[in-house]
């Protein structure tokens, strides 16, 4: 039983030590709750932390120097719960991810008692593991051993132990792959990111060449202007007039991406460009419908038809932090059921010339039916593309605040 506890305290420290390098991002900003913590030290307290459970948790599996690794391992513990202690005595209940994603505490401070309960049973298995190395260091009989056969029996793995390994192994090895598909999600996020503040930027720049008019292309009789490599496949066509949401690289190739092609590497969000473009999710980021119409035809009392699609100015936008301009939705994480948390992902490019990634379900409810069941409309879907058809137009906003 000894030998269990020992084993068992030591597996849940390497185990919280791997789940905060995998999440070592969020572990860090829990950190930031813990005024005891100079706020120039947390960086370097997280690593230490992180370091110090890998190290002890893989020197014991290891067969390293077990006792001298069950003291510091224990000390560990009694520092961490003392600082949790003190913390919640001075300033109030932290957020605590010791065990990183796998189980994490909310600041509120009926979860102190169970955040001590558990050190406290680490605490037991880190005494257990004490006691442990002192057993094998001391074990009856060893006067009757040769040196050979005493270094053997020290160094050598139990039939347990090597069990204990196999499942550490194990799970370390599922958490990495889980890694890898969560660094894999950051690139493509960042690589969207990018690509967001690239576009808004090329809009802006428009507006710069044609008197702060947001691009429109499309008239409302459905003759257009794209003059680029992709865009002469339309000529001579009638086009949706709100199609321009999807169709506005055609139309800015030529001039203001360097003769480009509509090609998916520029347009296309990274995790759609297996897919071919204008079919099915294949997309490019979509340009939002409230940026070629006038704010009264987002508006319910004032909705008069097609004689409202007329050019906006960047001007006219009251909240350009707020306003999209330009999304796309990740459906990779798609899931409507109301039993669960998983949602869409929306990528976003805010008129200001920013970007972000959020919640779909963090966007404000755009406008009942979308463009209506005219003849020129796209998208009769309330919320799709997101930000769309924000309630009053680019006077409206697409979320009520946003950490810049």
């Amino acid at each position: 039983m000894q030998r269990f506890l020992a084993h068992f305290g030591m597996a849940v420290l390497l185990v919280a030590g791997v789940s905060k390098a995998l999440s070592f991002g969020s572990f860090t900003a829990s950190l930031g709750s813990w005024e005891i913590i100079p706020e120039a030290a947390i960086g370097i307290v997280a690593m230490l932390v992180v370091a110090g459970e890998l190290l002890l948790g893989g020197m014991w599996f290891a067969g390293v120097r077990r006792r001298a690794i069950a003291w510091a391992a224990t000390g560990m513990i009694v520092l961490f719960t003392g600082a949790y202690l003190y913390q919640f005595l001075i300033y109030g209940p932290p957020r605590c991810e010791c065990l990183g994603k796998l189980l994490a505490f909310r600041m509120e401070s009926k979860q102190v008692p169970l955040v001590v309960l558990r050190n406290v049973l680490l605490l037991a298995c880190m005494i257990a593991a004490t006691r442990h190395a002192n057993v094998v260091r001391a074990t009856p009989g060893a006067a009757h051993t040769t040196p050979g056969a005493e270094a053997h029996a020290r160094s050598g793995f139990t039939l347990i132990e090597l069990m204990m390994v196999i499942a550490v192994v194990t799970i370390v090895a599922g958490l990495a792959l889980m890694s890898f598909g969560s660094l894999r999600a950051t690139a493509v996020g960042m690589s969207s990111l990018s690509l967001l503040r690239q576009h808004v930027a090329v809009f802006q720049s428009y507006g710069v060449d044609h008197k702060d008019a947001m691009p429109r292309f499309i008239e409302i009789d459905g003759t257009h202007a794209m003059h680029g490599p992709y865009g002469l496949y339309f000529r001579g066509e009638k086009l949706a007039y709100f199609s321009q949401s999807t169709f506005w690289p055609c139309a800015m190739e030529q001039q203001y991406y360097n003769g480009i092609a509509y090609t998916a590497d520029m347009f296309i969000p990274p995790w759609t460009r297996n897919l071919e473009l204008g079919v099915g999710k294949g997309h490019p980021y979509l340009y939002a419908a409230t940026s070629v119409s006038r704010p009264e035809f987002w508006m319910p009392a004032e909705r008069a038809g097609p004689e409202q699609w007329r050019t906006v100015r960047f001007a006219e936008v009251l909240f350009p932090s707020q306003k999209v301009i330009l999304s796309a939705i990740d459906e990779r994480v798609a899931d409507h059921s109301p039993e669960t948390d998983r949602v869409e992902s929306a990528h976003l490019g805010w008129i200001d010339g920013s970007a972000s990634i959020m919640p779909r379900r963090d966007l404000e409810p755009g406008y009942p039916g979308g463009e209506g069941r005219y003849e020129g409309s796209w998208s009769i879907f309330t919320d799709w593309p997101a930000g769309s058809h924000t309630i009053q137009g680019v006077r409206g906003l697409d979320v009520g605040a946003r950490a810049r």
